[in-house]
């Protein structure tokens, strides 16, 4: 099994830290400083030794790293020992846009992108083809040991294609929950309510506690039209100046009818580099969102994805629980997971 040396600054722990339990799930030996340097360890002869024992080093590039005096200490030295090696002992992974900004022996290095790394999908893509270089071999799938996915739905509050948005939400809500899928929405009437009613009635069915699962985000003041789950109140004070935590605590958005809000909502997702799931058989601003990922359908999703997948979701003569199984497909192949029932 190859050892692998993480060299990143301390700005970037939490993406590396992440990296190096994904890279263990995937049969990678790390020496990831954390875990192996306990107090009192002298911090230069652990990683002296950490640099001499592995097999390679993986240097993750960010702005944070260039700046970092001792980051640049390791990779020089790694650098070093990979030139007398004849090569191959460093790899980088770029996670932030600063490679022009690398030293020119850093640069006639290829590097594994993980710049959009907040895209599930991408950064799935990234942690195989990593491990395939790690491991000789190609691209394959990989274990992500990453959080549960966390499922963002809202939508509309009015409805005018006779209630079909809102049974879309409350059947995607009882599918979610039957899965034990970590949920966000709302708090306002129709989809969002519609919504964790549904989670909440699969949840309770399955004798789970349901704030354990379910999180909604209500923004002070902002008259809630549901109870269930776990209630949060921004830190926002009115709905005019949005919830933030909707998108910056979400990993993906089911978008269900709807209009300004809505769009506004999905926008920031994709700005943010987050995929969304538009569900155009309900009409609103899902539909207009819908074509919208369907013309950037890579650079929404970050990898190849089939947009027959995404077809059931535009499909007006599919009855709501119908769509809403489709959508649950979706998100248990983002999950990684091949099926509603994989659970």
């Amino acid at each position: 099994m190859a050892t692998v040396f993480l060299s990143h600054s301390s700005v970037d722990k939490p993406f590396v830290r992440a990296l190096a339990a994904d890279l263990r799930a995937n049969n990678v030996n790390v020496w990831f400083d954390e875990d192996v340097l306990q107090p009192g360890d002298s911090l230069t002869d652990g990683i002296a030794q950490g640099l001499a024992t592995a097999d390679q080093v993986i240097l993750v590039v960010s702005q944070a790293f260039l700046t970092s005096a001792w980051v640049q200490v390791e990779a020089k030295a790694a650098l070093s020992a990979s030139i007398r090696a004849n090569g191959g002992k460093v790899l980088t992974i770029l996670i932030e846009d600063v490679w022009e900004k690398v030293s020119p022996l850093l640069r006639d290095l290829l590097y594994v992108d993980f710049r959009n790394r907040q895209n599930v999908l991408a950064y799935r893509e990234g942690l195989g083809r990593l491990c395939a270089k790690l491991q000789g071999g190609m691209a394959s799938a990989v274990v992500a040991t990453r959080r549960r996915l966390a499922v963002l739905v809202t939508g509309g509050r009015e409805t005018w294609n006779g209630g079909r948005d809102f049974d879309i939400s409350f059947e995607l809500g009882r599918a979610l929950g039957s899965v034990g899928m970590a949920m966000r929405t709302g708090v306002a009437r129709g989809v969002d309510a519609m919504f964790a009613r549904g989670a909440n009635e699969a949840l309770v069915g399955r004798g789970e506690r349901v704030r354990d699962f379910l999180t909604c985000y209500t923004g002070k003041g902002y008259t809630r039209d549901h109870q269930y789950g776990r209630i949060i109140e921004s830190r926002f004070s009115s709905r005019s100046q949005g919830v933030p935590e909707l998108v910056t605590d979400s990993d993906v958005a089911v978008l269900i009818g709807g209009s300004k809000n809505t769009m506004y909502l999905g926008v920031l997702m994709l700005l943010e580099g987050k995929p969304i799931l538009p569900v155009a058989s309900s009409g609103g601003a899902a539909a207009d969102l819908y074509n919208l990922v369907m013309s950037r359908l890579e650079k929404t999703f970050g990898i190849h994805f089939d947009r027959e997948r995404l077809a059931d979701l535009a499909d007006v003569n599919l009855a709501p629980t119908e769509v809403a199984t489709a959508c649950a497909q979706l998100l248990m192949f983002l999950q990684g997971r091949s099926s509603i029932g994989g659970a």
